[in-house]
């Protein structure tokens, strides 16, 4: 009898530990893109900012606006140091691999010249970001399609284990 309380108990543990592993990395394949896109926008303000408001780098960071928080965040820390520094330190946590390296050579490279080759930098680092965007649109729902098998697995498990 005691067999079949453990069992079932280790089942449980298996489906709770499946089914939020499972919402995590759903929702968090989901910010990643949605704050690449962010990053797309940032990029966007930045060139207008450059070639219409002739703005510095820490006044346009901190009048980007977001909904994202710790996007938002990001902004005010870059403002506050660099850019370079703010990614540094939070970068990982906002985005994907692909998203953050061109980002961090954006980063490198913003403030390090005149208008012309500014509005370039945005424009190359507008299209990378594209690119990146299309990229994880492609792989999110083969992302959520392993994620599913994946718990379809772990359901089957606890099934062997309750036989």
């Amino acid at each position: 009898m005691n067999v079949y309380i453990y069992k079932a108990a280790g089942a449980a543990l298996l489906l709770i530990g499946g089914a939020i592993l499972l919402s995590q990395s759903a929702s968090d394949g989901t910010q990643k893109l949605a704050r690449a896109k962010e990053a797309l926008r940032l990029i966007r303000y930045t060139a207008e900012s450059i070639e219409y408001r002739r703005a510095t780098v820490p006044e346009i960071l901190m009048g980007f606006r977001t909904a994202d928080e710790l996007f938002q965040n990001l902004c005010r820390r870059a403002a506050a140091t660099s850019l370079t520094s703010a990614l540094a330190a939070c970068g990982s946590e906002l985005f994907d691999s692909g998203t953050l390296s061109i980002m961090e050579e954006f980063a490198a490279e913003l403030g390090r010249g005149y208008e012309k080759s500014q509005l370039e930098l945005c424009s190359i680092t507008s299209s990378r970001l594209k690119e990146r965007i299309e990229v994880l649109e492609k792989t999110l729902p083969e992302r959520r399609r392993l994620e599913r098998t994946i718990c379809l697995f772990i359901i089957l498990t606890v099934i062997i284990i309750l036989l």
